[in-house]
């Protein structure tokens, strides 16, 4: 519960563990923040407390090397992933474009918020509108072993730039109606 909430929710949730399943992501981050990287007393304030009442924090300085490194590998990832997008054509081209964030909206969305676990490890939550955008491009396979119509829904958070087979008018469906 967010005491403070952040001027831009995030729109798919916070993260933690490094084993998680992201398809080609590379974690650049261990989600337990060593001492010497944050003092919690002199680099963060309290933002929300946990449904058990313990306190989650952000860090105060904007600039601190925590944010600012995940800034950077945010755009890193960005330009990969318009880099990569300029290789292929609309018809081959598939996934989730969001628009790039500026370091204010950034900030604004609260990208990192920490967490004292219950063996006192600090707790690094980063905000998964800020990993790679390739994480976002839903594969979705269905093998029916009879023949049946099907109906799949989605309600993206930007846009679906190309889909195979295309979706319905409004772009956030797809419908399949078995041969007869």
């Amino acid at each position: 519960m967010w005491d403070n909430p952040p001027k831009e929710p995030s729109k798919s949730g916070y993260s933690w563990r490094k084993g998680a399943q992201y398809g080609r992501l590379e974690m650049r981050y261990d989600p337990f923040v060593a001492a010497e990287v944050v003092q919690i007393d002199r680099d963060a304030t309290v933002v929300g407390h946990t449904q058990r009442g313990e306190p989650v924090y952000e860090l105060k300085d904007p600039n601190h090397p925590l944010l600012k490194g995940f800034y950077k590998d945010y755009e890193t990832d960005f330009a990969n992933a318009q880099e990569h997008a300029s290789y292929r054509s609309d018809e081959d081209s598939s996934g989730i474009r969001p628009p790039k964030h500026s370091y204010e909206q950034f900030l604004a969305a609260r990208p990192i918020f920490l967490w004292r676990d219950p063996f006192g490890r600090l707790t690094r939550f980063t905000n998964n509108d800020f990993l790679p955008v390739y994480m976002a491009e839903p594969i979705i396979y269905l093998y029916p072993t009879t023949a049946l119509e099907v109906h799949v829904e989605a309600k993206p958070l930007h846009f679906i730039k190309a889909s195979i087979p295309p979706t319905t008018p409004g772009g956030t469906s797809w419908r399949s109606r078995p041969e007869r």
